[in-house]
């Protein structure tokens, strides 16, 4: 069926463009496609590339046109899905295809299909061929099982370009048309968990934005119940700082220390659920990973806490003063600040242990250790502060202290990110805690304060 449509394309684009306006023949970005198109295949390619920028600037007018230019339009992307790829020969004409797809499947939403519960688009099929009036995403409905089947061959593609368009499409599915999936739900789930640990991080984001979609809707959470130990296993591998990330933060904060960029000192009463690398711009497989976590554990904590307990303690436990090694300490503890949130419970017996990571990490070598350090004890400070008893001498209150003393200490570290992680974390510690154990602290805080303000690193 592919093969069919290949040598129409050429007629196809040109006939949509005269017809709708949409496209100027004489634009110089077509005509730079096809001018440097060094054969029939890159030809196609260009004006696929063509057709996939009307689809996503101009869905809703091709949907609404009286020609009805997606009867043929979507028949043709799906045939191009279905052409025999074994060598990647078609690659790029697939992965326009697929976007081109992915650009118009919103026109096959309806509010049936939006709910999980919903009959799928078998019933819609059916509502579409007994109504009298003709919906512009029409075609999508009626292929939508033939693009559903065609993902699935696609979606071990070796293209990582593709793999990723398919995850997008699921993605998209599930936020917009849950139902399509049916009885089918369990496999993709299975797909998307195993998405997750995909070697490419373009693929593993959108497997994330898979899960993040999905757990909105509660009848779906026995889907994250069943690949939760991939979930947990795969986002804790994804935490680990890349190059690419160091050097970017180091970056940022030379610009710091040479006062090309003030610290903006933002307050976050809630310990801070934003995770560490929050001001940073970039969005990476790292932050959708602990987001990721975030929003399992607070569905399954016992389970999530039991699964990542694992790593955690071995991350914790690695020693050396490489940075390979600083790495595995730092990713422990992002990975413990992520599912507190949900598992702070469940890992209370465990705390008592974990916490002396926390003061020891204040003092590492590497500012990225240091600074995360500041913002897990944060995170837990609510248990911290539950075992600390006015007067007392126990357990609790020695730990409190300690953490108070480093936090104090790391307002004047040397790496602005550092100060600025712990201030956020002492503004959370004062706020959650009764005044009367924090009072011999202030003096000595607001000193600190004082002093790291007069640096001029603040703004």
């Amino acid at each position: 069926e592919g093969d069919y449509w290949v040598p129409l394309i050429p007629k196809i684009v040109g006939t949509i463009s005269a017809s709708l306006g949409l496209i100027n023949t004489e634009n110089k970005d077509t005509k730079h496609l096809s001018g440097n198109a060094k054969s029939s295949q890159a030809l196609v390619e260009a004006q696929l590339y063509t057709l996939r920028m009307v689809c996503e600037d101009a869905s809703e007018k091709l949907a609404m046109h009286p020609s009805r230019p997606l009867d043929v339009l979507v028949p043709m992307f799906l045939g191009i899905l279905t052409l025999s790829n074994a060598n990647g020969e078609y690659d790029g004409t697939q992965l326009n295809a697929l976007l081109s797809m992915n650009a118009l499947l919103f026109l096959g939403a309806s509010n049936k299909v939006r709910r999980l519960s919903g009959t799928g688009h078998e019933s819609s099929q059916q509502q579409y061929r007994g109504s009298h009036k003709q919906s512009g995403g029409s075609a999508i409905i009626l292929h939508m099982n033939a693009f559903c089947n065609s993902l699935g061959t696609l979606a071990y593609a070796r293209s990582s370009s593709i793999r990723r368009g398919v995850c997008q499409s699921l993605c998209q599915l599930m936020t917009e048309q849950p139902a399509t999936f049916g009885g089918g739900l369990s496999t993709v789930c299975e797909y998307m968990a195993k998405a997750v640990s995909d070697v490419d991080e373009g693929v593993a984001i959108e497997a994330c934005e898979f899960w993040f979609a999905l757990i909105h809707h509660s009848e779906a959470h026995i889907e994250v119940r069943k690949n939760i130990v991939q979930l947990v296993e795969g986002a804790v591998s994804r935490c680990v700082l890349t190059q690419e990330e160091i050097h970017n933060e180091r970056e940022d904060e030379e610009m710091q220390a040479t006062g090309e960029k003030k610290i903006h000192f933002l307050a976050s009463g809630d310990g801070g659920t934003r995770f560490a690398e929050d001001s940073s711009t970039n969005y990476t497989i790292r932050r959708s990973a602990a987001l990721l976590l975030d929003n399992v554990s607070q569905i399954f904590p016992d389970e999530t806490a039991n699964i990542s307990l694992k790593s955690i303690e071995v991350l914790l436990q690695t020693k050396g003063e490489m940075e390979e090694q600083a790495l595995k300490r730092e990713c422990g503890m992002l990975v413990l600040g992520a599912i507190a949130s949900g598992c702070q419970a469940a890992l209370a017996a465990s705390l008592p242990v974990i916490f002396p990571y926390f003061l020891e990490g204040m003092g590492d070598a590497f500012p990225e250790v240091r600074a995360i350090s500041c913002w897990v004890q944060s995170r837990y400070c609510s248990w911290l502060i539950s075992t600390v008893r006015e007067g007392e001498d126990g357990d609790g209150n020695g730990i409190f202290k300690s953490m108070l003393h480093r936090l104090n200490l790391s307002l004047l570290d040397s790496s602005p990110k550092v100060q600025s992680s712990c201030c956020a974390a002492i503004s959370t510690v004062l706020e959650a805690t009764d005044p009367k154990l924090t009072l011999p602290y202030i003096e000595s805080i607001l000193e600190q304060l004082r002093q790291a303000y007069d640096s001029g690193l603040y703004g």
